[in-house]
């Protein structure tokens, strides 16, 4: 069995006075991020990217650090993590360019036969682009194309899974 690493980083706070009608500003979720000055900040959607790629880090700043890679090495620190076990199928992936502005490439390998699923979500887990259904060979290798075109600028995950869960996962920044 292999083990993800999951984190929660909506800021719940946000999303319930929005939901109530309060707080300013239209009702799309917040983020978390701990800037790189120790101050935890909530942050739209859109504006994950930039944080990230000027070295803030998703999630509470004070959080309580848990979650650990199979290895032993620090995987993921936040206390709203959890580990999930899965099957051990592999796919192996790569995505570019990365970052993108209009296409990107999927490259998938398939270390093990059987049926996966490969979608691409927004950070807020809706799938926003099927890519491939269906069974693969052991061996195989496939590419599958990213209309980032049609996405907004952020950041995204592309997701590899079987009906036991995740079992791969890159991010891909588009930018406009």
């Amino acid at each position: 069995m292999s083990k993800i690493c999951v984190i929660d980083v909506i800021d719940h706070a946000h999303a319930e006075q929005s939901s109530k009608g309060k707080g300013n500003g239209p009702k799309t979720p917040k983020v978390l991020i701990c800037h790189k000055n120790g101050k935890t900040l909530s942050i739209s959607i859109n504006a994950v990217a930039a944080h990230l790629a000027h070295g803030d880090l998703l999630g509470d700043c004070d959080a309580e650090r848990t979650c650990h890679s199979t290895s032993g090495k620090r995987a993921v620190e936040h206390n709203h993590s959890h580990e999930v076990e899965i099957d051990n199928q592999t796919v192996i992936m790569e995505v570019y360019p990365n970052p993108t502005s209009s296409n990107a490439t999927v490259s998938v390998s398939f270390e093990q036969e059987g049926e996966y699923t490969i979608a691409v979500f927004n950070m807020i887990g809706e799938k926003v682009q099927d890519l491939y259904s269906g069974n693969a060979i052991e061996g195989d290798i496939q590419d599958y194309k990213i209309n980032a075109s049609a996405l907004k600028s952020g950041i995204y995950f592309i997701n590899a899974y079987t009906s036991n869960g995740v079992i791969a996962s890159q991010k891909l920044i588009v930018t406009k």
